[in-house]
């Protein structure tokens, strides 16, 4: 069987399975991009069918595509060094080891902040505090002692690439990558018609569709800063074309 029959496969059944009414695969094969679609944007009838250049919220890609990937672009350039203490760029860390918290710490998820409930938590109750809450919060362990993937090292991340260039998160990453590789659907700021966006889910916001699904990724963006750890809009020809 091809691979593309596997994967027609696997998505076919999934939707039958009501596992998600539609998707977008991508691969690259002896140097030929495929993307092919399956299903619709949601399980009513009669909803529009979803095509290559349906638009996702790719959530926490954000991470690495493109937060992390500038830090690094920044590391070559010598702009930023993997033992620079994270104070260095945002002072306002308040807890009991923030002279210890390095720039590896926060692109290893080394640094584990005592957050119960998590910035979601926070997001939808008191979503203008969310900065501060995480700047004064204490750690669970020192700074490296412990592996734990949160959102919070790469909003950090995210901080430092504007406070080192100066600009915004989303106007480094058109620059440094978005516009050069040609990922012209790659966007924080989708503003597409709802029949491009494929809905995310529905929350206590009702149907999140072209707005930010991670609770505090939308509250940073409503306050106007590009979140670093999730909120990028893309589509999977796009994600490919960052190989």
């Amino acid at each position: 069987m091809s691979v593309t029959a596997q994967v027609e496969q696997i998505c076919e059944r999934a939707i039958r399975e009501r596992v998600f009414p539609g998707c977008t695969v991508g691969w690259i094969r002896r140097g030929k991009t495929e993307v092919r679609a399956f299903g619709r944007l949601t399980y009513e009838a009669g909803a529009p069918a979803v095509t290559a250049e349906t638009t996702y919220d790719v959530a926490s890609i954000t991470k690495s595509i493109p937060t992390s990937s500038i830090i690094l672009k920044l590391l070559e350039d010598g702009r930023v060094a993997l033992d620079d203490q994270a104070i260095a760029y945002v002072p306002e860390l308040q807890n009991e080891f923030r002279e210890r918290i390095l720039i590896r710490h926060l692109l290893t998820y080394t640094v584990i902040f005592d957050l119960p409930g998590g910035l979601a938590k926070v997001a939808r109750e008191t979503p203008d505090q969310l900065l501060e809450r995480l700047f004064t919060c204490p750690l669970l362990a020192p700074p490296g002692e412990r592996y734990h993937y949160t959102n919070s090292p790469a909003i950090l991340l995210g901080l430092i690439v504007e406070r080192i260039c100066g600009r915004p998160l989303d106007e480094v990453a058109q620059e440094l990558f978005f516009k050069p590789l040609g990922m012209k659907n790659t966007t924080f700021h989708p503003g597409l018609p709802a029949e491009a966006v494929a809905p995310t889910e529905v929350d206590w916001r009702g149907e999140v569709r072209g707005s930010v699904h991670d609770e505090a990724g939308w509250a940073l963006r409503e306050s106007g800063k590009p979140p670093g750890h999730a909120g990028l809009f893309s589509t999977t020809g796009d994600v490919l074309k960052f190989e």
